[in-house]
């Protein structure tokens, strides 16, 4: 697999290009049909295509793919196998949130697109088709739906991707490995490094009735999902500030992309702060493993979730987002007294003191 492909794939498929199949005869129909439409267009007359995405140029030759031998025994598999048929043209999606989804004879169109076009250009890609196979086994025979959450990042450049547990990573994205995500851009952003993660929540197919305590359950994986991403940009800034003296990590949303072939959606989540400047902080190939080392040691391995260090470091970071210095030296007196005052209670005459000149300072 080539360095620049295994970039730009999803987290949770890098990595899976041999698999067990749920399905054979549908994974050898659909990877001859992909290659047969790739080849038709490939082949044909490019005057006749329409100039823009590849995926109106199958639309626009709909009868000659139509009339593939590959296409119709693909079409009879899918149409024979009860789990994924009965997925096509209904509501699917999680909780209450849903969208009908396409007719098998559309979804067909699609396929060679999905599962074959890599940057693009009508080459069979097997890398790319074994990747994205996976992802269409996951859409239709998984109970759940798999979301991917993308972090990016103003200001920082990295040399290589972190690692930092295996399902949480900074990586770096663009508008080609993003195009749902970030094609419009985001604050100007068209390409940038930004945290990566992962979850998965109950798949609902047909009409749904309103749940309460469902809804409340899958709130609870985003939220704790954001906090995941919140930790890190909280370990950056402090790990940063006190080994270069310098820190500009600001991100500039919070998405959740599901991964779903029938629903793709993207749900985009407030920050409480972006800078209105530009700005870069270069962090070359010696950061990796020093603060591999310290995420070990301040995120995953809970020294953030002790109450006094967790307010510090929180406060501290909170302090990066302040418009003016006033709010920022507030932010971090409340970092200090928690630091500092731990052991001495909430109410105590120290604490008092801290509080009253820090206000009146």
């Amino acid at each position: 697999m080539s360095k620049e492909l295994s970039l730009d794939l999803p987290l949770m498929l890098r990595g899976t290009c041999f698999m067990s199949y749920r399905n054979v005869d549908l994974y050898e129909s659909v990877k001859s049909y992909v290659k047969a439409a790739i080849y038709l267009l490939k082949e044909s007359d490019s005057d006749s295509f329409l100039p823009d995405l590849p995926i109106s140029r199958f639309i626009f030759r709909r009868e000659e793919i139509e009339a593939l031998p590959e296409y119709q025994e693909c079409l009879l598999i899918l149409k024979k196998d009860p789990v994924i048929f009965d997925q096509f043209n209904e509501m699917v999606g999680v909780g209450l949130a849903g969208s009908r989804s396409v007719p098998v004879e559309t979804f067909m169109l699609h396929i060679p697109q999905l599962l074959g076009i890599y940057n693009e250009l009508f080459e069979f890609n097997e890398v790319l088709f074994e990747m994205e196979y996976a992802k269409l086994e996951d859409t239709f025979y998984n109970d759940e739906i798999t979301f991917e959450v993308i972090v990016p990042l103003q200001g920082p450049r990295f040399s290589e991707p972190v690692m930092l547990e295996n399902n949480l990573e900074i990586v770096w994205v663009n508008s080609k490995n993003l195009k749902s995500v970030l094609d419009k851009g985001i604050n100007g952003l068209d390409e940038c490094w930004a945290i990566r993660t992962s979850y998965s929540l109950p798949k609902r197919i047909g009409d749904r009735k309103s749940n309460l305590e469902e809804e409340k359950e899958n709130d609870a994986i985003r939220e704790l999902t954001n906090e995941s991403a919140e930790r890190v940009i909280i370990a950056l800034r402090v790990f940063c500030n006190f080994t270069y003296n310098y820190c500009h990590i600001y991100p500039a949303t919070i998405l959740h992309r599901a991964t779903s072939l029938l629903f793709p959606r993207v749900r985009p989540f407030r920050i409480r702060y972006a800078p209105d400047y530009s700005f870069t902080s270069i962090y070359e190939k010696e950061f990796t493993e020093p603060f591999q080392k310290f995420w070990r040691m301040f995120g995953a391995q809970g020294v953030m979730d002790r109450r006094f260090i967790g307010v510090a470091a929180r406060r501290f970071s909170f302090a990066h987002e302040r418009y003016n210095w006033q709010d920022k030296i507030i932010d971090l007196l409340i970092a200090a007294e928690a630091l500092f005052f731990c052991d001495q209670g909430e109410k105590s005459e120290l604490s008092y003191r801290l509080c009253l000149r820090a206000s009146f300072f």
